[in-house]
């Protein structure tokens, strides 16, 4: 069989199509590998600059209570003390005034931590049958009561250390309607009373609502020492 030159021709035209599908395809697919390279690249990239702002912008957290101190060397806040956290006992005997009667008290830290002592007490007073009996609280000096006039400042009370509280009350002129010995305190911040205790001296409420709220019972703020609870120790 011969085959004839426009054969030839027709076949050689085949071939070149064919050959120039095939570099296209392969020029396709380059392109395609090229965009995929690309936008793994970019991913990878945007991925690497918000992992590096997250953890150039976190902080480590400081947790309170722990005691710990910072670069100055003060204390970080602690927890303020609780009435199951203290124990309350008769402190040591004070001098007091005429017609006064003067009552120390001391904390004592029973917990395994610091806690924060601020501020004044309240005095929670029970009458025979246990039930509350309401007294005015005075919070600073008045007439003659020897309690401190300054302001009271926090400080950590350490654990199995002491703190104190004085409180005192002038006599009845006119009448004793009732007295009592059972006491607690209320600390300041906290919603519980501690357990109660039965005072040396006892507590006098006046006969007659006037007289009842000339008799109030004055109270110091929580102080780290016996002398800081009174302006003077005679």
């Amino acid at each position: 069989m011969t085959i004839t030159s426009e054969e030839r021709s027709e076949s050689t035209q085949n071939t070149e199509a064919f050959e120039l599908l095939i570099k296209e395809a392969r020029a396709a697919s380059r392109r395609r590998r090229l965009g995929w390279c690309i936008v793994f690249i970019v991913f990878a990239l945007v991925t690497t600059l918000i992992v590096a702002s997250t953890v150039g912008n976190s902080k480590p957290t400081r947790q309170i209570g722990s005691g710990n101190k910072n670069g100055k060397g003060s204390a970080l806040a602690i927890l303020p003390c609780t009435s199951t956290g203290v124990s309350i006992s008769n402190g040591p005997l004070v001098s007091e005034a005429q017609e006064e009667e003067a009552h120390l008290l001391t904390i004592t830290n029973v917990s395994s931590k610091s806690c924060l002592m601020s501020g004044f007490p309240r005095l929670v007073v029970y009458g025979p049958s246990g039930a509350v009996i309401p007294f005015h609280l005075v919070h600073h000096p008045t007439a003659d009561f020897p309690l401190t006039s300054k302001l009271p400042k926090p400080f950590a009370l350490a654990a199995h250390k002491s703190a104190y509280v004085r409180f005192e009350q002038f006599g009845c002129m006119v009448g004793t309607e009732t007295t009592t010995t059972k006491v607690a305190l209320l600390l300041p911040k906290a919603t519980h009373p501690t357990q109660v205790l039965t005072l040396l001296r006892p507590i006098a409420r006046c006969v007659g609502p006037s007289a009842r709220q000339a008799n109030p019972i004055g109270i110091s703020p929580i102080e780290p020492t016996i002398a800081g609870t009174g302006d003077y120790q005679s």
